[in-house]
């Protein structure tokens, strides 16, 4: 140990001492000043030097700047500033140094790139889908504290908060637990896993100083993605190593409070630190290391409210009591280790390695109620990527594993059901990209992927092979743009091949204005927990004094089994979208209008005679009474005919069709140099069953979930040379879900006001920040789902150090 602390150490004196070595030798700099369109002098802007070497800083009051320890070389200079376009030149730097740079900011919003929507580097403009980008310098001055923070304040996006570990999140639906159709990437690799269909948002594996910005794609991406990216895309596109060459470390600490509970506030922590830098002209790398732990948050307590369900107001919900099912919950910690190589080959050809480690631990919520993942859960990854110029080839490797008891829900022995879990992910991708002829930008690829299962709750699961094709025509016809894709994928465990096609016709009547109409399909196809799920778990029990009082409160467990079905088929989005995105001044403004179509939704929510229908003995009858029972069989059948039922059998089946619409807008105004402000409106629908009552393939009405009818968002940030500032609200309607236990603990939320602020201030010329966060501030009781946990207020420092 004593040796672990002076390696450290010695570490950190060697850093501290590598600025000096660097001064000694021969170095120039490059000095200025940024001006707008007429000359006056802009502060606070971002000057970053690339070459040789790599610097950054900011314009002082008077607009100047100067950057030092710069080897001589040719580099190239950049100026960025909230509410202008970049300004950039390429010049030379000597050891002697060199005259002044001028350098004109002009106002406008610098356009960003996305590569999610067509798989190319595309400006926001033209993608064919709808987009929002999230650049990092927005994150690190929100107050943003996990994924659920930072997407809440997209529109039409729902996340949800529902444990110290768990997030969940959902485009254009509700955030419900074990939202299949949701994919999320860290450049490109899957965070999604196809044993359960669930994404993993905690084993992210990068801080958000690894980032280079979030992009979050809204509506079907199946035809670039495949399957189960059926209604968005989130992707974490990280930096380059030469982006940020040194070492930074970060710790943070904080508290909560738990509302309603008699226990006292919990704590956060963590610490994370990241080296980077150019090994040689071709060759860099970043390493980024992190420890964070949380304590749980408070539980509900008392009754869920009783009422009407959302689709049928005929139906009773609501009543399950929150202490029945308490358990303990001991927060969680989450390691994480990422390192990523870059080799430069020739003009432009890129070589990229990265791998790493990242594990957790805490609460995962289930619809057959929360689990506890065990300390020691892990995901081992490992991708490599080659681009040159429109050839873009990569392999990846995903291993996750873990152990999982349930915390309130035993098996037919009476014990804690377990999810013991691994799941292997390997895959192959390739693409090109060309132009064709003037007009045509033409891209094709294939993909293979492999899975590889061991789940105590599926033991039928073994592997899977899936393999797809795709391609795409983007047709410049000024002011016209047309994108048609086209993808057809082939996984092992549905019986046809899947099409997802994607038609996107995009107008600019003016500079700076889009109107864009589309349409496309999403698919997601079963997990294998959906396929091969076979357990059996005490579905209820059945009060024997309420037949005979000689039992008093003795009960009698009723088993149910709960299988998969290995013949089901994907289910199916279809999503038809108009937008409009218009820049009038500095203002940036955005309109979206859709209709989302899912059909042959994959539930273990059928009804009786749709259970039957597929073979299934939905209850059990005088026929095949419950092991145990104590009393004459055809007692069975006189309690079914009151609506009393005893379970036997519920299995996934492939149900019938559900349509959500709405709309979105959104408004980003710079105010000055260093304000802007934002504020979003989505508007959900309540969602609409596609089949009549009496009709098999309806789903049970109870059990549709309902998003957030009204949600705004809006706040403002501050970026000055020396502080920086944000204050975000966020406001959420109601909510319905139905997706936990049993219809007694089916519900609406209550709706939430969340105000949330930060502040930061630099210090020693920026060799330090400090950033105070607080979520929640008013301290209101916030509960996201109807079984996750409540949030209180969450205040948290961050101290920042740059070596």
């Amino acid at each position: 140990m004593k040796r672990t602390i002076a390696g450290a150490l010695l570490l950190l004196a060697v850093a501290s001492l590598a600025p000096a070595a660097l001064s000694a030798e021969a170095s120039g700099r490059l000095e200025g000043k940024v001006v707008d369109a007429a000359g006056a002098p802009l502060p606070g802007a971002r000057v970053v030097a690339e070459g040789p070497a790599r610097r950054e800083g900011w314009s002082a009051p008077g607009g100047t700047f100067a950057l030092t320890d710069l080897p001589p070389g040719t580099y190239r200079l950049v100026a960025s500033l909230q509410g202008f376009r970049n300004a950039e030149r390429t010049l030379t730097v000597a050891a002697a140094g060199g005259a002044p740079v001028t350098l004109t900011l002009e106002v406008g919003r610098e356009e960003a790139l996305v590569v999610t929507a067509s798989r190319v580097e595309t400006r926001l403009a033209d993608a064919p889908a709808t987009v929002s980008v999230l650049p990092v310098t927005q994150l690190e001055i929100e107050p943003a504290r996990s994924w659920a923070d930072v997407l809440r304040t997209v529109p039409g996006v729902n996340a949800t908060q529902t444990s110290a570990r768990e997030v969940n999140v959902a485009s254009r639906s509700a955030s419900a637990f074990f939202n299949g159709s949701q994919m999320a990437l860290v450049d490109g690799r899957p965070l999604y896993f196809d044993f359960f269909n669930i994404v993993f948002w905690d084993l992210s594996s990068v801080g958000m100083r690894d980032l280079e910005q979030v992009e979050v794609l809204r509506g079907p991406a199946s035809v670039m993605w495949g399957a189960n990216a059926a209604s968005g895309v989130v992707n974490l596109i990280t930096k380059s190593p030469r982006q940020t060459p040194g070492l930074e470390a970060t710790i943070t600490g904080g508290v909560f409070t738990r509302p309603d509970s008699s226990e006292d506030s919990g704590n956060v922590w963590g610490i994370e630190a990241r080296w980077a830098g150019a090994l040689s002209e071709s060759l860099s790398a970043r390493l980024s290391a992190g420890f964070s732990k949380a304590e749980a948050y408070a539980r509900p307590t008392g009754n869920v409210f009783v009422g009407p369900s959302a689709l049928d107001p005929s139906v009773t919900v609501g009543g399950g009591s929150y202490d029945a099912v308490a358990y303990d919950d001991d927060g969680t910690q989450q390691p994480r280790v990422d390192l990523r190589v870059d080799q430069k080959l020739g003009e432009e050809g890129l070589l990229l390695f990265s791998g790493g480690y990242a594990g957790t631990e805490g609460v995962l919520h289930t619809p057959i109620g929360p689990f506890q993942i065990e300390r020691g859960a892990r995901l081992v990854y490992g991708r490599a990527s080659y681009t040159n110029g429109g050839l873009r080839v990569s392999a990846f490797a995903n291993d996750v594993r873990g152990q999982a008891p349930n915390l309130v829900t035993p098996d037919a022995t009476g014990q804690p059901l377990r999810i013991d879990f691994a799941n292997g992910q390997y895959d192959l991708d390739g693409g090109y990209s060309f132009l064709l002829g003037k007009r045509h930008l033409v891209g094709v690829g294939a993909n293979v992927r492999y899975n590889s299962f061991d789940l105590d709750l599926a033991p039928l699961a073994d592997r899977r092979l899936d393999y797809a094709v795709w391609a795409q025509d983007e047709i410049d016809l000024e002011p016209f743009r047309v994108a048609l894709a086209l993808r057809v994928d082939k996984p092992e465990n549905v019986a046809n091949a899947l099409v997802a096609p994607r038609v996107a016709v995009a107008w600019s009547p003016a500079s700076g204005h889009v109107v864009r109409a589309s349409y496309s399909r999403g698919y997601r196809t079963p997990s294998s927990v959906e396929n091969y799920l076979d357990v059996s778990v005490i579905g209820g029990e059945f009060p024997l004094g309420s037949i005979d009082p000689r039992y008093g409160d003795e009960t009698l467990p009723i088993v149910t089994s709960i299988t998969g079905s290995p013949d089901l088929d994907a289910e199916t989005l279809d999503a038809w979208e108009l937008s409009w995105q218009g820049q009038v001044g500095t203002t940036q403004l955005g309109l979206n209008v859709y209709l989302n179509e899912s059909d042959r939704v994959i539930s273990n929510n059928g009804t009786y005679e749709a259970l039957a229908a597929a073979g299934a003995e939905p209850y059990y009858t005088s026929a095949d009474p419950p092991a145990g029972w104590p009393f004459p069989p055809q007692l069975i059948d006189i309690l079914a005919a009151r609506g009393v039922y005893l379970p036997k059998e519920t299995r996934f089946l492939n149900l019938g069709s559900v349509r959500n619409q709405g709309v979105e807008v959104s408004v980003v105004q710079p105010v000055s140099a260093v304000v802007s402000l934002f504020a979003n409106y989505s508007f959900q629908d309540t969602p609409e069953l596609g089949e009549e009552p009496g009709d098999l393939r309806r789903p049970k009405a109870e059990t549709v979930p309902v998003p957030a009818r009204h949600r705004l968002n809006f706040g403002g940030t501050y970026a000055g040379r020396r502080w920086n500032g944000s204050v975000v609200v966020n406001y959420g309607d109601r909510a319905y879900f139905a997706d936990v236990l049993s219809p007694s603990y089916y519900g609406w939320t209550r709706s939430y006001l969340m105000v949330n602020a930060a502040l930061g201030v630099r210090w020693g010329d920026g060799r330090v920040t400090t950033t105070l966060r607080a979520n929640n501030l008013t301290g209101q009781k916030v509960q996201q789902h109807i079984f996750g946990d409540v949030l209180g207020r969450t205040v948290a420092l961050d101290v920042g150090l740059h070596f």
